[in-house]
């Protein structure tokens, strides 16, 4: 019951057959910059000593509880944290009930903090609306892409190498953004391309931008559903608004002439 007192550092809610492959692929792509992470869940003590035994190099520490209650995320220190990542309840939960928990979890944590980056796994579609309504900052659909690679992959044969070349945590080669030099700002793309790939080595593929866009209030039909108003009803018990949210923006492969924007940063093959 003791309370952490970590600050900016990974707060891992829930758990999964997928969970300790995320928390290990995490620490590998962080390599010599691995963040401190938490732990908050309700598994079995022996079962915690062995993922905490597993993990014992670095800075993982457990907290036993609800992480849809207050209480316990307060032990978990939330506030002070950096990032909350929500997986799924499969062992105790249907898929249904699961994300529904992982909205509850979203709308409880956003309520004690407004600045930490939610990271939302969901299992239906269907229920990524009412997540981002709840304010996550990503949802993650379970095998959203799992389609598209066996399709593609029949289409293009050795598309799965391909991907697995640049997704693994293991390879040499992987996709990360880069920092634009500011004296690109307002020059062509194609300056940028050539930069990166002369002076860095890199393969500039894109670039990314955090903009703000449209209010969460947006998001919310003009019938809302039962769902929709208790989100609402939830914030502004909370005394958050509807206002502007963030908007992460990709824009892959642009013209050669596309002009550089002082919030973008490029995306590359390193």
């Amino acid at each position: 019951m003791e309370s952490i007192k970590y600050e900016n550092h990974i707060v891992v809610c829930g758990w999964n057959n997928r969970a300790e492959s995320i928390v290990d692929t995490f620490i590998t792509l962080s390599r010599k910059k691995i963040p401190k992470m938490i732990l908050v869940n309700e598994l079995p003590e022996d079962r915690v000593n062995a993922v905490l035994d597993k993990f014992r190099k670095y800075s993982v520490k457990f907290v036993r509880g609800d992480y849809t209650r207050a209480a316990t995320l307060e032990r978990a220190n939330i506030k002070a944290a950096k990032i909350a990542i929500l997986l799924p309840n499969l062992a105790q939960l249907s898929p249904t009930d699961a994300d529904e928990q992982t909205v509850l979890a979203t709308l409880t944590i956003r309520s004690m903090s407004s600045k930490l980056k939610i990271i939302a796994f969901i299992m239906n579609r269907e229920n990524e609306a009412h997540v981002k309504r709840a304010r996550a900052d990503d949802v993650i659909i379970s095998d959203q892409y799992a389609d598209f690679i066996v399709a593609s992959n029949i289409i293009e044969p050795g598309l799965t190498n391909i991907l697995g070349g640049i997704l693994s945590p293991t390879s040499k080669n992987m996709i990360v953004t880069m920092p634009i030099p500011a004296r690109f700002h307002g020059k062509k793309y194609k300056d940028v391309f050539d930069y990166f790939h002369s002076q860095h080595h890199v393969l500039a593929i894109g670039l990314l931008a955090q903009v703000e866009s449209i209010g969460l209030s947006d998001f919310l039909s003009s019938d809302s559903s039962h769902l929709d108003a208790f989100i609402e009803k939830k914030l502004k018990e909370a005394g958050k608004t509807l206002g502007e949210e963030n908007k992460v923006v990709v824009n892959l492969n642009p013209d050669d002439e596309y002009v550089i924007q002082e919030n973008e940063k490029a995306i590359v093959i390193q």
